[in-house]
């Protein structure tokens, strides 16, 4: 069989591309047993997916056998694996036998390289294919191949690039967790709580979808053309995206995409971009407002962690846009003819601020409110100690915090009980003569 055609130079590069990461993989001290269980791929339920290029540069190294059963690896040998060297970038970072904090750093190496391959695709001009590699081998041995698959076959989620597989529908699906019985028993209770609604047709509701994510498109194929970490996540840009992704999530959720195997996968991207924009854009307000801020001395760099956090959401959220581009053309989606002009999002603040010069309110209970909320503060501050939690592990066990003791509901909870204090300040004490009286109480707030 001769090997898939693809640009040489696009080849060295995926060499290289695996170098770094055996590096990587060596200095984190993983190591493969070699029990060869994970190359059945039906026992172990999962699918293993490739790139057109992986593909390419493993049957340039190694001839794929002329009968093999499509269960498991054609390139198993035993325990062995014959095409080790070639091997895709979802056998590079599978360890079955991982503990739980290792397989969290394998994942974030993982993604970090996902990244790299799309960059080397993109670089040498080569159109993106992650998909099944046993359904591209098969069909390239029977000479059909020509580098692409159906789209039903395309994976959306490319991290971890190993995926356990979902019974009820065929789809590839993330590692949540959530047993099979579980997953088609509430398939089925939600499937006779929606009898009585009609299904709608499959191509008027991608009409629908298509034009209404025109905007974000548009904003996400803006920022696909720029390189991670760089500065162009700003307010304006996810002002803006936090208000489409939110508007279209509502919107899949109101058909019920949760409940629906194909727009689930879709629905989650938007669900994830929103949630991640959320929290850029609290991290931008607090990086522009700090100096503003009456914060008392602590130990730590409140202002480099800010920084920190903001490059992390940043690049999670740009990952986002590549992923949603990708889905909107694996979904057959419209894409937006064009993209926002440049300039449109740029964030240029002056430095200075406006005049105090509102008259203050005199408040009979200003005193004793101020009492009341000094008191809650400091019982609520006891309860925060779950917050202090990470201060004390090392970031690869952060995993092992959740969901004990950290977790969404006391996270909640808790961001709901400081914000109804500053209210309660707002509403009581602000731009009263007792305030202007005491220059410690916006401290307080």
């Amino acid at each position: 069989m001769d090997p898939l055609p693809v640009d040489t130079d696009a080849l060295q590069d995926l060499v290289g591309l695996y170098a770094s990461l055996e590096r990587d993989l060596a200095a984190l001290k993983a190591s493969c047993r070699a029990c060869g269980e994970c190359c059945h791929f039906e026992s172990m339920d999962h699918i293993l997916y490739a790139t057109h290029l992986e593909r390419s540069l493993l049957q340039r190294e190694v001839p794929l056998p002329a009968d093999w059963a499509d269960h498991r690896c054609p390139y198993q040998d035993g325990p062995s694996c014959n095409a080790r060297k070639a091997r895709p970038l979802g056998c590079r970072v599978h360890f079955c036998t991982a503990p739980p904090e290792e397989k969290s750093l394998l994942e974030h190496l993982s993604e970090s390289y996902h990244q790299r391959l799309r960059k080397i695709h993109q670089t040498h001009g080569l159109s993106w294919e992650y998909t099944p590699l046993l359904s591209a081998l098969r069909a390239s041995g029977s000479g059909t191949d020509d580098g692409r698959v159906g789209l039903a076959e395309v994976h959306l989620l490319p991290c971890p690039a190993i995926q356990k597989t979902d019974r009820m529908g065929g789809q590839a699906s993330t590692l949540s967790g959530t047993s099979e019985g579980n997953v088609a028993t509430e398939a089925a209770a939600q499937s006779s709580r929606d009898d009585s609604i009609p299904v709608i047709d499959q191509s008027l509701f991608l009409r629908l979808i298509s034009s209404r994510s025109q905007r974000l498109l548009a904003v996400a194929m803006h920022l696909e053309r720029r390189p991670l970490g760089s500065d162009v996540v700003t307010r304006p840009l996810l002002g803006d995206l936090l208000s489409q992704s939110s508007q279209l999530e509502e919107l899949l959720d109101s058909y019920g995409a949760r409940g629906n195997s194909r727009w689930s996968v879709f629905r989650h991207l938007i669900a994830s971009t929103r949630a991640f924009t959320t929290a850029g854009y609290k991290l931008l307000h607090i990086q522009h407002a700090r100096q503003s801020y009456r914060l008392l001395p602590i130990t730590g760099d409140f202002t480099g962690d800010t920084s920190d956090a903001i490059l992390f959401s940043s690049n999670v959220i740009m990952n986002l846009a590549m992923y949603l581009v990708e889905a909107a053309e694996t979904f057959g989606l419209e894409l937006p003819p064009e993209m926002p002009p440049e300039g449109q999002f740029d964030e240029h603040l002056p430095t200075g601020r406006l005049e105090r010069n509102r008259t203050t309110r005199q408040v009979a209970s200003a005193e004793e409110s101020v009492a009341h909320l000094a008191t809650a503060f400091l019982n609520l501050a006891a309860e925060s100690k779950i917050l202090h939690v990470p201060e004390k592990a090392l970031k690869e066990e952060y995993a092992k915090c959740i969901p004990d003791p950290i977790n969404e509901e006391e996270l909640r909870q808790l961001a709901e009980k400081f914000h109804s204090l500053q209210s309660l300040y707002d509403t009581f004490v602000l731009d009263t003569d007792t305030e202007n009286l005491d220059s410690d109480l916006p401290v307080l707030r």
